[in-house]
């Protein structure tokens, strides 16, 4: 990937600009978090504040300490977590899909799971991971009717 421009620079908010291939980029710690958008060529990456906004190609946020530790970040530690996201970014498809309810509900699961999965041939992850998406898209409707039959839908009723 070809990075021109992210410097960090300043404090309260630590920020630096610039592009990732070509697309622009902005990175911000302010507070207690910080956060890295890329943006869709002619759209200001300083609008984007969800991994979901349409212009977004990669938007990453994240915790640091406690208020106002993020506005006084290194300029190493910034260099560090942009550096972190653009090889986070490297092997996605562009413009990069943000995560659906799947893939956050994987993102959370115990390390007993995820450590399974880990010793699954790399050959057969995309596999196992599209049977996992159908198998939970195809219980859904079980598992609707299951939770409005023990009372899941009734929570304003008395």
């Amino acid at each position: 990937m070809k990075l021109e421009g992210l410097i960090p620079y300043g404090n309260c908010p630590v920020q630096a600009d610039g592009t990732v291939d070509g697309n622009p980029a902005y990175f911000r710690a302010r507070g207690d978090g910080w956060s890295f958008a890329v943006s869709l060529p002619g759209v200001d990456p300083v609008e984007i504040d969800s991994p979901t906004d349409a212009d977004a190609i990669y938007y990453r946020e994240g915790d640091w300490g406690a208020w106002p530790d993020a506005g006084w970040m290194s300029e190493a530690e910034a260099a560090a977590l942009m550096a972190d996201c653009v090889a986070e970014m490297g092997g996605t498809p562009w413009p990069r899909r943000h995560a659906g309810r799947l893939e956050l509900a994987l993102r959370s699961l115990p390390n007993v799971v995820l450590g399974w999965f880990g010793r699954v041939p790399r050959w057969c992850r995309p596999v196992v991971y599209k049977a996992w998406r159908l198998t939970a898209w195809a219980i859904r409707p079980a598992v609707r009717a299951l939770a409005l039959r023990r009372g899941a839908g009734n929570r304003g009723e008395a």
